[in-house]
C-alpha cells in the first residue's frame, strides 16, 4: 500500500513524500552499479514503474534482483509531485519489514 509522510525541502517549501511496498518484478540496470528503473507490484496488483535517478546505496542491480528471485519486499519513497500514471522517481529504497 501507500501511505504519506511530509518532508521539508529547500527554503521551507513543504510537499508529500509516499511511501509504497511491493515486490520487485523487472530490473533494468544501466551497469553494474547503476540501476535504471525496476517494476514493483503491490499487494493490491498496482504495478509502479520505479526510475532511479540517484545512487541507491547498498540497492544495485544486483540486490534489487536478489530481492526479486527471493521474493523480499522493498519500501520506496517517492516525491508526491514526482508521480504521473504508475511512474515515479524513487528518493530512496529499503527493506521492507511490515508495519
Amino acid at each position: 500500500g501507500i501511505r504519506d509522510s511530509v518532508a521539508a525541502r529547500g527554503r521551507g517549501d513543504v510537499y508529500k513524500r509516499q511511501v509504497v511496498h511491493g515486490l520487485i518484478a523487472e530490473v533494468s540496470a544501466r551497469s553494474l552499479t547503476e540501476t535504471s528503473w525496476f517494476s514493483l507490484e503491490t499487494d493490491g496488483g498496482a504495478i509502479f514503474k520505479v526510475m532511479v535517478e540517484t545512487d541507491l546505496g547498498k540497492f544495485t542491480p544486483s540486490h534489487l534482483r536478489s530481492h526479486m528471485i527471493t521474493g523480499q519486499p522493498v519500501e520506496v519513497i517517492f516525491s508526491e509531485k514526482e508521480t504521473t500514471n504508475n511512474l515515479i522517481i524513487a528518493v530512496s529504497v529499503r527493506d521492507y519489514h511490515g508495519n
